[in-house]
């Protein structure tokens, strides 16, 4: 899964910017990708990204996407949709 993070960090970029967020990149870590998001800016951002990262098709398996927020890696809780 960590390829798919590395394929999906340049059109996730590109998506959040088509979109207008307040949202950026700013690491990966094995299979996540970590943004920097404006609290107003969080749950769409959620979504794109969700969007973005659910796209592969590799039937008959289904990626699941995480979404976690909080102020630092070690306070983030699950984003529910």
């Amino acid at each position: 899964s960590a390829d798919f993070t590395t394929a999906d960090l340049l059109p996730v970029t590109l998506a959040l910017r088509k979109a207008g967020l307040d949202a950026k990149p700013i690491l990966t870590i094995y299979d996540s990708i970590i943004l920097k998001v404006h609290k107003d800016d969080l749950h769409e951002t959620a979504a794109v990204v969700r969007q973005v990262m659910s796209r592969h098709d590799l039937q008959p398996l289904k990626l699941g996407v995480d979404v976690k927020a909080g102020p630092t890696l070690g306070t983030m809780k699950a984003l529910e949709e």
